[in-house]
């Protein structure tokens, strides 16, 4: 088992200075960034760089139809 990271060495902000969050399902680092074609924010994976939804075993949690019960 490995020494867990010291809070300190962790990056706080993404490529371009985004602040970054962590996923409330999975614990996983990301940021956010705007969609240029629709200007809304989309959740992105520190590790990859491609959009969180695509690596999170939760992401189903998060779509607006499973908020409305269906």
């Amino acid at each position: 088992m490995t020494a867990p990271t010291p809070r300190d060495a962790l990056p706080r902000r993404g490529p371009n200075g985004e602040p970054l969050q962590t996923c409330r399902a999975c614990g996983a680092l990301m940021y956010f960034r705007r969609n240029p074609a629709t200007g809304k924010y989309t959740p992105v994976a520190l590790a990859t760089g491609e959009s969180h939804f695509k690596d999170c075993p939760e992401a189903k949690s998060f779509s607006k139809s499973s908020r409305r019960g269906g």
